[in-house]
């Protein structure tokens, strides 16, 4: 139970820092999915937890975000995401 609540806290950070990026950067999940090759509601989906995005997914997000994934990642709230 313990593994189940790390992760969903992960996933919780992954989508505030990729949401702040996207921001940051003002990407819409569209623009996203022109990057990355994909529909926006693939992405939606890998960020907001309705589906468990693969290692490699996430980095192809963090890619996209021209961000390292180790930031997308922290937990803490830096005041800029940046590459």
């Amino acid at each position: 139970m313990a593994t189940v609540n790390r992760e969903s806290k992960a996933m919780q950070v992954f989508e505030r820092n990729v949401r702040k990026r996207m921001k940051e950067l003002g990407l819409t999940f569209r623009a996203m999915a022109e990057k990355m090759d994909c529909t926006a509601m693939n992405i939606h989906s890998a960020i907001s937890g309705k589906s468990s995005p693969s290692l490699e997914k996430m980095e192809r997000i963090a890619a996209a975000l021209d961000t390292p994934l180790h930031h997308l990642l922290d937990p803490a709230e830096p005041e800029e995401i940046s590459a």
